[in-house]
């Protein structure tokens, strides 16, 4: 993620994990694979996502969680 092009359904991916986080203040990267993340495909991020990218995207989740936890 960051220098390759996203597809449309990767960015509508992205734009729902930023909602979720504006909205929720965590997200939980087994939520991933739950409604809202399977709307775009059934299988949520591992449907849209190569296996390096997802594992990116988790790190980048929990960077987020842990940043807000210290914000609390």
């Amino acid at each position: 993620m960051g220098e390759a092009n996203l597809s449309a359904k990767q960015i509508k991916f992205m734009d729902t994990v930023i909602r979720y986080f504006v909205t929720n203040g965590y997200l939980d990267s087994a939520d991933l694979m739950e409604p809202p993340f399977t709307e775009l495909d059934d299988s949520g991020v591992i449907g849209l996502f190569d296996e390096n990218n997802v594992i990116k995207l988790i790190g980048l989740i929990k960077q987020v969680n842990q940043n807000a936890d210290i914000g609390a």
